[in-house]
């Protein structure tokens, strides 16, 4: 039987009942009979009472529980080291060991399904860990309610996501700390949505805390995304100022990553400018495959930079070396636009595309921008067939998809 590793206080009581009698397919009445009533057990189990020891010895050795000596430590602090360290390994050898309690190993690793885009598995997770949340502390209920809201926006349901978002945000709030990793991830979200200046105000409260935790990799990360969303918004100078700040991060030992992002930055940065030759020089130098790694959004990035200066050819051959199976759905949609439209973007079939599958994905996985060009596209399509009822109906759709982006509830 498992040899549970953990503290008794009086909050955990009701799991560890709860979860060995379920472990063991006991029904209540079953683990109740001789010791309590089936309604006191209930209870127990719900954290509404807290038996006596007598009582609670009891059910513990009927359910087989051991405890040993070994103190417990704390799951989401070591799960933190091992995020920000950007090596799981350290948390997997504490779940090899068996230092963590049953609900605790299942909350890591939906953290971790949650963190590898494993979205199956992570809905799977989710619902057996669901079953334990009223017994979650505060620091759990935190991060718990930080990673649901991950897990929601991957998969497009952004109400549920932004709720989660702000119930993680009051209890860290109610708890006096700041969670940067939390304030990071509403700083994508706000900017995905077009809501620059909440995006920034996030971003620099990340910074400031991974600064204070000495987490030069994090702050390196938050520093490219201020930069990146800098020059999109249309500030590449201020971008290019704060670049002198970001190489002064760059960790020697994985320079080629960190070079990768500032590289990218650089070609954004010298598109901008209309230096072409310079801005391709890095965009290229940012998808140079080394150890494996690629980034993906930085390919879609110089694809995008091609089609606009209708570099076709590149184009073209530099989509015939990808494994494009591996990518995201939104990234092969617009690769798949280049190719419609470059092929003959006059096609009934490509219509059907812009009207099936990239406008409806790009609306409801709130990618502004995607969405923007590709209803564009279809505006345009339509008018060049004097379809226009048509194209008032592409208008009316992209109306209130921006309506519901302006609407976004805001944390």
């Amino acid at each position: 039987m498992k040899n549970i590793k953990y503290n008794i206080d009086g909050h955990h009581h009701g799991i560890f009942i709860k979860e060995a009698r379920l472990r063991l397919g006991y029904r209540m009445v079953e683990v109740a009979n001789g010791i309590c009533d089936v309604s006191y057990l209930s209870k127990v189990e719900s954290g509404t009472i807290v038996p006596p020891p007598a009582v609670f010895l009891k059910l513990a050795d009927k359910l087989r529980i051991l405890f040993p000596t070994k103190a417990h430590q704390c799951p989401i602090d070591i799960f933190r080291m091992s995020l920000y360290q950007e090596d799981l390994s350290i948390i997997k050898s504490y779940l090899a060991d068996d230092v963590f309690h049953h609900y605790e190993i299942l909350m890591i690793n939906f953290f971790q399904a949650v963190l590898n885009n494993d979205l199956f598995e992570a809905f799977n997770l989710k619902k057996i860990v669901d079953q334990f949340s009223h017994h979650f502390s505060e620091k759990e209920e935190q991060n718990y309610l930080l990673f649901s809201g991950i897990y929601f926006f991957k998969n497009f349901e952004w109400e549920r996501g932004r709720e989660c978002f702000k119930k993680s945000l009051e209890l860290a709030a109610s708890a006096k700390i700041e969670d940067p990793y939390l304030c990071l991830q509403l700083a994508k979200y706000y900017f995905q949505i077009q809501k620059v200046y909440l995006g920034f105000s996030y971003l620099e409260r990340a910074t400031a805390e991974f600064r204070k935790i000495f987490q030069k990799e994090w702050v390196f990360k938050c520093d490219i995304l201020w930069c990146q969303a800098a020059v999109r918004n249309g500030d590449p100078l201020s971008a290019n100022l704060r670049l002198d700040e970001v190489q002064k991060l760059v960790d020697p030992l994985k320079s080629h990553l960190q070079w990768r992002d500032l590289f990218n930055v650089l070609g954004m940065i010298y598109e901008k400018r209309q230096q072409n030759s310079k801005a391709e020089e890095y965009y290229i130098k940012s998808i140079e495959e080394k150890g494996g790694k690629v980034n993906e959004e930085f390919i879609v990035e110089i694809m995008r930079f091609y089609y606009e200066r209708q570099k076709y050819n590149q184009l073209i051959n530099l989509t015939e070396k990808l494994n494009l199976g591996n990518f995201r759905i939104q990234n092969r949609l617009l690769i798949d636009f280049y190719y419609f439209k470059i092929a003959d973007g006059r096609s009934e079939n490509f219509e059907e595309f812009l009207r099936k599958d990239a406008i409806p994905f790009a609306m409801k996985s709130l990618d502004f921008q995607n969405a923007m060009l590709y209803t564009k596209e279809l505006m345009q399509y339509n008018r060049n067939e004097a379809r226009y009822k048509k194209v008032t109906d592409v208008y009316y759709k992209w109306e209130t998809f921006s309506k519901e982006i302006d609407s976004a509830g805001i944390i």
